[in-house]
């Protein structure tokens, strides 16, 4: 199986941002990093690293496993 990681990312995470009606610089000053990380994230230019990958999702509720296509199920799982 061939998955587009930077595609699923850059996908879910502007459809994630645009569900919360959040702009990109509103989103940046959230998460504490420059807004041209974000469009560049949303544009597939940057691969994602484990700990961006870790922020968007703590800030969204969702698992990494979701925002990088691995599951389409979003939310974490109850431990």
């Amino acid at each position: 199986m061939d998955i587009n990681v930077n595609a699923i990312f850059a996908k879910r995470i502007r459809e994630l941002r645009e569900s919360r009606g959040l702009g990109v610089r509103q989103l940046a000053n959230e998460l504490g990093i420059s807004h041209s990380s974000i469009s560049m994230y949303e544009n597939e230019k940057r691969e994602p690293t484990v700990s961006v990958c870790k922020l968007f999702a703590d800030y969204f509720g969702v698992s990494c496993d979701y925002l990088i296509g691995i599951t389409d199920y979003p939310y974490k799982k109850e431990d």
